[in-house]
């Protein structure tokens, strides 16, 4: 599979509606988002990855078809060398070594800090990661004032 796609550049226009709804509705499935309502989940939400994507450190790499950019199967959002954001794959082509293949831009010698954890994912368990790469979940680093 990984030899029919290729990274591209975040195109805000035709990219931004896949972006927020695939992180949406992928993180609301986390156990300590199930309990907020709806309405303060969606505005809360919205604001929040409006502010990361809005940061001039932040870097959003479109996981497309090799041939066809607009046949997306999933993105990485990072900021600076060693936050991850978010990583999200479509579900029809998860187990395929994509989300691997997106976590290659993180230097393995240095830990990885998430900063969403989504549904209960256990990152070093089902990401095959370089040997000696760390996952560190860290959430506040979304109360920072840079953001």
């Amino acid at each position: 599979m990984i030899e029919l796609t290729r990274v591209r550049a975040y195109d805000s226009v035709a990219d931004s509606g896949f972006i927020y709804s695939s992180w949406a509705r992928s993180f609301r499935a986390a156990s300590t988002m199930r309990a907020v309502p709806q309405v303060l989940y969606n505005k809360g939400q919205t604001e929040r990855v409006d502010r990361i994507l809005k940061n001039p450190d932040t870097k959003i790499f479109v996981l497309c078809h090799k041939d066809t950019p607009e046949m997306i199967f999933g993105f990485i959002v990072v900021e600076g060398e060693d936050i991850l954001h978010y990583l999200f794959i479509k579900p029809n082509y998860r187990r395929m070594g994509l989300a691997n293949f997106l976590l290659k831009c993180f230097d393995s010698s240095k830990p990885i800090i998430h900063t969403h954890k989504p549904s209960d994912f256990e990152m070093e368990r089902y990401l095959k990661t370089p040997p000696g790469a760390k996952f560190i979940y860290n959430p506040f680093i979304l109360d920072r004032s840079t953001h």
